[in-house]
């Protein structure tokens, strides 16, 4: 019982990737779905981003508060800088 838990479990990401590319061919054979699975890949990425955005922020704000040095401005380039990374993965994506 227990072992065949395990290989259930250990097969999981092989199921998942057999599904995805299951989907994949079937998107490259409909031109109207493959631009349907885009359109939702890229409001999905889109919705990422602009939580990341906001989680950030948050952190940003937060952060000065919880350290009130003026060595928390290297953290707070690094929030902007991974603010910037992810909206530039969004506009190349």
């Amino acid at each position: 019982m227990l072992r065949k838990t395990i290989l259930s479990v250990l097969n999981f990401p092989k199921l998942m990737r057999r599904l995805r590319e299951d989907e994949e061919r079937q998107a490259n054979s409909n031109p109207f779905l493959a631009k349907a699975i885009e359109n939702e890949k890229m409001a999905g990425h889109r919705i990422a981003i602009i939580a990341r955005t906001m989680a950030l922020g948050t952190v940003g704000v937060l952060l000065p508060f919880l350290n009130p040095n003026l060595n928390v401005l290297y953290y707070e380039a690094f929030l902007l800088l991974f603010i910037g990374l992810g909206w530039l993965q969004l506009r190349m994506a």
